[in-house]
């Protein structure tokens, strides 16, 4: 390639054998392997290519003369007559995804007009639906150019077909899956026709087919002795299982394409051991972890418990990079987690979080003996009682400072415990804490509005204006640096501070309430926390339903929340900036949606209002004082949840930076961009490991495995580690028990989300009002989603998660329900009723 390169831009049109793997960037991967194979003696037909960056894909844009003159001198020197052109895009023919089918390839052209139409006929296909949400499914969507154009002479197949180096089905190896038709195989390829399945040996002999026995098959004998052959000599050649396209032409047999077989689809067999062997693996390191924590003393009450409850919602089977991105902020030593707790007062020391996050086969759980630490006001906790209650009630680890941790003991409890002398201290130490907290909340809601706003605004204004394209590797690593110190040391403070109010004063709102012991309180918590203003997921929606109804333009939208993604601490994730053809489609579905999404805010406005008349009728019953100060919390929660969420918003705009500067790195690195979420922020300034890469993949398809089949517990147990990933049967039942996470009834069919695998462009423009949406988790970016479905149940999460926060301001019901979407499935007909936390499954 080195002779190409230094050819200069002046030719764009290059032999098919003059190029070699390099030149996938130039040529794409299509052009680079059959270049490279034909260069090695394969009989590739004969062919040339045309780089990626010859002319403008504007079909308005005339060609450029000089390359009109190269292209069409190739075709002559090929010999004219009949040609197939072929696309030959950077991320097709990948190990991850092959892209097979996404771009256009034209068989059977013939004449210099028509190759000429059909060139750029090929390369217009960048710019289809399809291709771009597949692009934007492998966070590639700044890749809209990069496609080669390959012209090959045509073979006139009398066989052609397909040849998997495995058996797809059960992933044997000693196995090859021809699957073919007589004539040409296109047909094939696209889908139209089934064509024959043949096994057979690794030697060609046949073990299988699907085609009648009176009839011979389209493969005979030889030529399947000499598929295989073929088979063994590419496998050798390009390493790993292959997807071979072949055309059989008299005897003579012609090698179309061979690209790896998708990762994906891996041997049952070789799957389940791979399963086992890492289940294995990653239960000596979770002991060996726990082991080494209790030697450092870490650990000191008790068996271990860790939960997911608190993190696998914000980041379900998360890449390694945004798993150590989160730790980087929010755990390491002198992280958000620290910061914010020493700003309320708390006593936790700069490495009090450091031990914080676990992993197990890939995803994220607290530790909840460290957790519990954060949590230090100055009064003993009582950590062995929080693991009992854990191991009698694994449901109270999800979210435990709501419920679990006793933040202001009462003063029978406190005395219980420490005496009547010991006790009475406690209390008023406990009392005197909470006071010293409200007091706090006034000062940091004084400083957002006159300071911290307008700061978090101005950066994440900053961060979306980086001008990545124009940055060498030190300068991107020197800004993703600088995004993670902005993060840990000042906007993650903010939110951790924001999140810890809204949480204690919704505990102290719910403790009030239950205390009065009437009937009037029933539900009254949830409504008095509906339908919330300052939140700007709120005004998003609202915002969305504007943009529907032309009072606002899609740029301003954009400007304000195009950051986000559906899930947005999911550095892989697109950002809705990326797709803004699907969000004016929602847009326009919300305005004319029945309630919209402002009446529905309005509808709870007057729910709240409501509530607020119940309380004034209850606050007699608790004396002058108590009532001033449950107004007050009720106030403050009121003010710190939405606030809370709002951060959020304008923190993720980093996020939203560090993943345009990711795939920068990944470009200047010659990096495919999907690797490079599997990076690590210690690995920012060196040269990639693409073996270490590659396994960090694998071992998160295994890790997703283990979650979609329900083997990996929301709650570990350090007793029970020789048991996690342990297939269970799973009983099914019509009435199933969760947890209530927002009011409300609904009946609808069920739509699973797999957030790693839907196509975010259909996905928001497909969901029906009529639908549940059944996912592991729901995140911040998915607040849209949920102003158009009828309901939410998640297998993580929280009253007080985002998950939830976002279901009240939307109007639905949402339930958490572990092992949801493997219990429920697509269409089932189920009826949330959100105030119980119950999921009936209805017939009919």
């Amino acid at each position: 390639m080195r002779d190409i390169r230094e050819a200069g831009l002046g030719r764009c049109v290059w032999p098919l054998e003059a190029i070699a793997l390099d030149g996938k960037r130039d040529f794409g991967v299509k052009a680079a392997t059959l270049g490279h194979l034909k260069a090695r003696g394969f009989d590739v037909p004969d062919g040339f290519c045309i780089r990626g960056d010859a002319f403008s894909r504007d079909p308005d844009d005339p060609m450029d003369a000089a390359v009109v003159r190269q292209i069409l001198s190739a075709y002559r020197d090929l010999g004219g007559g009949s040609v197939a052109v072929r696309s030959s895009a950077r991320d097709e023919d990948l190990a991850l995804a092959s892209a097979a089918g996404i771009y256009d390839s034209l068989l059977n052209v013939m004449g210099e007009q028509a190759l000429l139409d059909a060139v750029r006929h090929c390369l217009a296909s960048l710019d289809t639906p399809a291709a771009c949400g597949h692009r934007l499914a492998q966070g590639r969507a700044d890749e809209a150019g990069a496609m080669g154009v390959l012209v090959q002479r045509m073979v006139l197949a009398d066989v052609a077909g397909v040849a998997y180096t495995l058996d797809p089905v059960t992933g044997r190896r000693d196995r090859l899956c021809l699957n073919v038709n007589r004539g040409l195989g296109d047909a094939l390829t696209s889908g139209h026709v089934s064509g024959e399945t043949l096994l057979t040996d690794r030697a060609g002999a046949l073990a299988a087919s699907d085609h009648p026995g009176a009839v011979e098959p389209a493969l005979g004998p030889e030529a399947r002795r000499a598929l295989a052959a073929l088979a063994e000599l590419l496998e050798t050649e390009l390493g790993g299982p292959l997807d071979i396209e072949f055309a059989l032409e008299g005897d003579r047999l012609r090698l179309l394409q061979a690209r790896p077989v998708a990762i994906g689809q891996l041997a049952a067999a070789d799957c389940a051991a791979r399963l086992n062997r890492y289940l294995d693996a990653e239960r000596a390191r979770l002991r060996a972890r726990l082991d080494d924590l209790r030697a450092q003393g870490i650990l000191r009450v008790g068996e271990a418990v860790l939960s997911n409850g608190n993190i696998a919602e914000l980041l379900p089977n998360a890449t390694p990079l945004s798993l150590d991105l989160f730790n980087g902020i929010f755990t390491a030593h002198g992280g958000a987690i620290a910061r914010g707790r020493q700003r309320l007062g708390y006593r936790v020391p700069d490495a009090g979080a450091e031990a914080l996050l676990e992993t197990f086969c890939g995803q994220p759980y607290f530790n909840v003996e460290v957790d519990a630490r954060t949590y230090d006001a100055g009064y003993p906790l009582d950590i062995a009682g929080y693991l009992a209650s854990v191991q009698a009630d694994p449901a109270l680890a999800s979210y435990p400072e709501l419920g679990l941790y006793e933040q202001v003991p009462t003063l029978a409890e406190a005395c219980r415990r420490f005496g009547r002398v010991g006790g009475s201290a406690l209390y008023r130490k406990a009392v005197i804490f909470q006071d010293r907290l409200r007091r706090k909340a006034e000062v940091t809601l004084d400083r957002w509005h006159r300071h911290d706003r307008v700061q978090l605004e101005r950066e994440a204004a900053r961060a979306s204006a980086i001008d990545w394209p124009r940055m060498d590797v030190a300068e991107v690593v020197g800004q993703l640096r600088g995004c993670v110190r902005y993060l840990r040391e000042v906007a993650c403070v903010d939110f951790v501070v924001a999140a810890r109010l809204g949480f204690f004063f919704a505990e102290r709102i719910r403790v009030a309430l239950d205390g009065l012991q009437v009937p009037e309180t029933d539900g009254l918590h949830s409504r008095l926390l509906q339908g919330l203003d300052g939140s700007r997921i709120t005004d998003l929606s609202l915002d969305l339903e504007r943009l529907g109804r032309g009072e606002l333009s899609l740029a301003d939208w954009l400007a304000d929340y195009g950051h986000l993604a559906p899930n947005e601490l999911e550095l892989s994730s697109p950002r809705y900036i990326e797709m803004p053809a699907t969000i004016e489609g929602l847009a326009n579905r919300l305005a004319t949606s029945t309630p919209t999404p402002s009446a529905r805010h309005a509808q709870q406005r007057q729910d709240r209002a409501r509530a607020d008349a119940t309380l004034d009728g209850l606050l007699g019953f608790l004396g002058r004082t108590r009532a001033a100060k449950l107004r007050q919390d009720i106030r403050l929660a009121r003010a710190f949840l939405p606030l809370r969420e709002t951060i959020k918003l304008h923190y993720t705009a980093q996020h939203a930076a560090f993943r345009r500067g990711l795939l920068r790195l990944a470009e200047l690195r010659g990096l495919e961009p999907e690797l490079a979420f599997y990076l690590r922020l210690d690995e920012l300034a060196e040269a990639p490991n693409l073996v270490q890469l590659q396994t960090r993949r694998e071992e998160r398809q295994l890790g997703r495995r283990l979650l979609r089949q329900g083997r990996l517990p929301a709650v570990i147990h350090e007793g029970r580690i020789s048991a996690l990933g342990a297939e269970e049967p799973q009983a099914q039942a019509e009435r199933l028990s969760g947890r209530a996470m927002a009011p409300g009834r609904s009946v609808g069919r069920v739509r699973i989300l797999d957030l790693d695998a839907d196509d975010p462009q259909a996905l928001l423009l497909d969901l029906g009002a009529d639908e549940v949406l059944v996912t592991r988790s729901a995140n911040l970016g998915l607040a849209s989603l949920l102003r158009g479905c009828a309901g939410l149940v998640v297998e993580v999460g929280g009253v007080l998660a985002h998950a939830a926060c976002q279901a009240r301001e939307s109007g639905i019901p949402a339930v958490a329900l572990e092992n949801a979407t493997r219990l429920l499935h697509d269409g089932m007909r189920v009826r949330l009723d959100g105030a119980t936390g119950s999921v009936s499954i209805l017939t009919g």
